[in-house]
């Protein structure tokens, strides 16, 4: 499980830095197309498909961070009451 965490957290970090090197140099470029409300949703969206991955994939390895404590806490609270 602990290969899956470091998988989801390199793949959603380098998708965000390569999201955010391709979003900052076309900055301008960006706020030209948030003038009409109905395109800038799309535009966004389209532009930053990398960052809304990466940060489920950073949600991912949070979640199985959480998992893997608590399979730890539970390891743990099952010893205790072996010895009784």
């Amino acid at each position: 499980m602990k290969i899956r965490k470091y998988v989801y957290l390199v793949m959603g970090i380098l998708l965000v830095l390569v999201n955010l090197m391709i979003t900052i140099p076309r900055v301008s470029e960006i706020k030209s197309q948030l003038t009409d409300p109905a395109r800038g949703i799309g535009y966004l969206i389209g532009t930053h498909f990398l960052l809304i991955i990466g940060v489920f994939l950073l949600y991912g390895a949070y979640r199985v961070q959480k998992k893997i404590k608590r399979k730890e806490q539970q390891s743990l609270e099952n010893a205790f009451l072996a010895e009784d």
